[in-house]
């Protein structure tokens, strides 16, 4: 991360007061990371299919759709999540930084610096009075070789390369070369009609409905959530004001669902709220965000949420009408297909068997 040229300003207020409990706000937050909904079979770029996906090693996970770049990565005691706006030309890739947050596991304090994250140049929030970041904007030219896809800085050396040995080596904000190994394919698409619901594919309908990139928006009109659903994992970026103070809900999950529910693991979670802190990546990061989640069906309670060590069970209460109620975390949750003219999605994305969408 870079201290040079940073940008001091006074945090705004994002959200206007509530009068509910943080519970329920991470609970609908929650509701709609897992509801978005989508798929199809177009793709949007011609870039190739080695550009996105979802990349981990011990201690870093990354996904990677045509438009948002969210990396999770924990070095000596801190864990750090960063999002980027990606906008492609013919022959170049321009990455724009709208957040991080840097989450000290000694200290137990979380610091942020914050832009729309959809658009928009203002910064919105900044708790980093000692500058430990910046935001930059930078674009990289792309060589699209026979055996990877190279990007480089136009002033600077090499700095990201895309192998089609499905591993990827760059320099994470901190300054450090990571290689990541590709855990699962992803492709953008254009929205499409999604399958209509039936006793006999409640899981297909349950996976496909939540994908695709989503956001969440402040009464202001900010954007202060991006929620990213794939076909087998589920990842958010957000925070909120409440009652005065920052709310920092970032996290990253393996999801998997049948026709009894859904089952949902994180494996990278980071959380700041008044008195709650919580700071998580798993002791090696590839094994577990890359290997497959397994259902056991048994532990489906329709009439309770059951949170397990094998993950979070979301059970199948109901459905009819195109509507799958799930029994959640302290509620009901329903999940109905996203029509192709919504605006619910910033990017949509491909559904594809969970088994063929790993690695």
């Amino acid at each position: 991360m870079d201290s040079e040229d940073t940008i001091d300003v006074s945090m705004k207020e994002l959200c206007s007061k509530r009068d509910h409990n943080m519970k329920h706000v991470l609970s609908v937050i929650l509701l709609i990371i897992i509801g978005l909904g989508c798929s199809s079979e177009k793709e949007l770029t011609p870039l190739s299919d080695h550009f996105y996906g979802v990349w981990a090693n011990k201690d870093c996970e990354l996904v990677r759709t045509a438009e948002y770049y969210l990396l999770f990565q924990r070095y000596g005691n801190s864990i750090a999540a960063t999002i980027q706006r990606v906008d492609f030309n013919e022959d170049s890739v321009t990455y724009d930084s709208r957040a991080a947050a840097l989450f000290n596991t000694n200290s137990k304090k979380a610091v942020m610096r914050a832009k729309d994250l959809f658009e928009g140049d203002e910064i919105i929030v900044n708790t980093d009075p000692e500058n430990t970041f910046r935001l930059t904007n930078y674009t990289c030219l792309v060589e699209n070789g026979p055996d990877s896809i190279v990007l480089s800085y136009f002033e600077k050396p090499l700095e990201v390369i895309y192998k089609k040995d499905n591993s990827i080596k760059f320099q994470s904000p901190d300054g450090t070369w990571q290689i990541l190994t590709k855990i699962e394919n992803i492709k953008p698409t254009e929205p499409y009609l999604m399958r209509e619901l039936t006793e006999n594919n409640i899981g297909e309908c349950l996976q496909e409905w939540s994908l695709g990139v989503g956001h969440l928006e402040d009464p202001a009109g900010y954007d202060i959530g991006i929620p990213i659903n794939t076909n087998r994992h589920s990842f958010i970026f957000a925070f909120a004001a409440y009652q005065d103070q920052l709310n920092i809900f970032c996290r990253a999950a393996r999801i998997r669902s049948d026709n009894n529910g859904t089952v949902f693991k994180p494996n990278i979670k980071l959380v700041s709220a008044g008195e709650v802190y919580e700071a998580l990546m798993v002791e090696d990061n590839l094994a577990e965000a890359g290997a497959d989640l397994e259902i056991v069906d048994s532990l489906f309670k329709p009439d309770t949420f059951n949170a397990t060590e094998q993950g979070e069970y979301w059970s199948l209460k109901a459905y009819e009408d195109s509507v799958i109620t799930l029994n959640g975390s302290g509620q009901f949750y329903h999940y109905v297909p996203t029509p192709m003219d919504s605006d619910k999605l910033l990017e949509w994305l491909e559904y594809i068997d969970y088994e063929q969408a790993g690695m």
